[in-house]
């Protein structure tokens, strides 16, 4: 989905109470330090749209921790830390140490659920400021220094889903769909536009050089190549 300090060797992802010790404390870890209990989440903002998961991790002193969603309708958590937005409105990620009461804040604000439809609209808006043709080469990078193909799909990507989203992983061309990532043989990055039969429409980054709109490449073609799936809705 980011570390931290000069006090703390603990970052956890989790949303549950541990029962007995926790997996490391002030007392055992840092004897003569301290024995004050607090804790922070790594930001203290989190956006998402519904239908999106995103990753937290709490950072502190503390005994026995438990993280939970203000609202778990709007937003809720599972036990490896992570975030599903489950429909438009803004609640709060609450950690709190049971023991002795030690509390964390993190807003969570969940945008509108996307369809496919949208998804794709969100995607051809972007050929106002990509345009066909456009000079794109691996000097174009991304916010974290990622250049060519694969920044152009990040760049479009966050335009939709936002910088906080997680993906899921997969290799099955049946489970495409508009908004997916491709990442062909391994050196090659595509934004899917539309999802057919046999076939998929992309817009990609560092084709010949350029932004390219509405390339077709066939599922034999994947298939011989190669390819991974990285998916926003999971």
């Amino acid at each position: 989905m980011k570390k931290r300090s000069n006090i703390l060797a603990l970052a956890l992802a989790v949303s549950l109470v541990f029962s007995g010790p926790a997996p490391v404390t002030p007392k055992t870890a840092f004897a003569g330090t301290t024995t004050e209990s607090s804790l922070y989440f790594n930001s203290k903002k989190i956006s998402l749209r519904a239908g999106c998961r995103a990753q937290f991790y709490v950072y502190g002193w503390y005994n026995n921790l438990k993280v939970y969603s203000e609202n778990p309708d709007i937003v809720s958590v599972n036990r490896n830390g992570i975030l599903k937005g489950k429909k438009k409105g803004t609640t709060a990620l609450i950690a709190k140490d049971t023991t002795t009461g030690a509390t964390a804040r993190c807003k969570v604000t969940v945008s509108k659920k996307l369809t496919q439809t949208q998804i794709r609209s969100r995607l051809y808006k972007l050929k106002t400021g990509f345009p066909e043709g456009k000079t794109w080469t691996n000097a174009n990078l991304d916010a974290y220094g990622n250049g060519g193909c694969y920044a152009f799909m990040t760049i479009a990507l966050e335009s939709v889903f936002g910088k906080n989203a997680l993906t899921k992983q997969h290799s099955s061309f049946k489970k495409i769909r508009v908004g997916d990532h491709i990442r062909i043989g391994n050196y090659h990055s595509v934004v899917v536009l539309e999802k057919r039969a046999n076939s998929v429409i992309v817009v990609e980054g560092n084709y010949n050089s350029s932004i390219h709109w509405g390339r077709e490449i066939t599922k034999q073609e994947l298939q011989a190549t190669g390819f991974y799936v990285d998916t926003y809705i999971w």
